[in-house]
């Protein structure tokens, strides 16, 4: 596989799942990328299975704060580790912190087991289940923070958004080869 391939379509999966893009370039397009990926390098069917993966991008994953009630995802994890939402307190903010991991380590879980018909079809168990870890981690530990932003073609895109989408799409098509 040429890297520079497999780098420009993770770019472009990173595009899709910036903030200022349409959700809907996020749930549907970054699957529908991979997915077309599979079927070419798997040659099976079973691999339509990755479009579920539209089911895990579109669940929210906001943090209740004072501007937002959060989601449904968000407001759980919120009560597993309760904290006030003014983060009065250190205890606070480490609270809220394990709220945001948990919350998009759940969406990175699910959109884990969105790929599992890759190593079932492909028989590589050990180099999938480390790109598995690398998409979970990616969002437990990267897709909440906030890096800024940076402008391409003219619209302001969420930096830590783009590596966290380039990333899903990096590991997932490495785990396809």
């Amino acid at each position: 596989m040429n890297i520079l391939i497999l780098l420009l379509i993770s770019c472009i999966g990173g595009l899709l799942g910036t903030n200022n893009t349409s959700k809907n370039w996020r749930r549907f397009g970054i699957p529908i990328i991979i997915t077309l990926y599979a079927l070419c390098f798997l040659h099976n069917w079973w691999v339509l299975t990755i479009m579920f993966m539209s089911f895990a991008l579109s669940c929210g994953y906001s943090i209740p704060d004072i501007r937002d009630s959060g989601s449904g995802l968000g407001r759980f994890w919120a009560r597993i580790f309760p904290y006030h939402v003014l983060l009065k307190t250190p205890r606070d903010r480490k609270l809220r912190l394990l709220a945001d991991i948990f919350t998009r380590g759940t969406v990175g879980t699910v959109i884990c087991l969105t790929l599992l018909s890759v190593p079932i079809l492909a028989g590589n168990w050990v180099a999938c289940m480390w790109y598995l870890l690398g998409i979970k981690l990616v969002f437990s530990l990267l897709s909440w923070r906030n890096w800024g932003s940076f402008k391409f073609i003219n619209k302001q895109l969420s930096i830590v958004e783009f590596w966290t989408y380039f990333g899903l799409v990096f590991f997932a098509l490495l785990m396809i080869v």
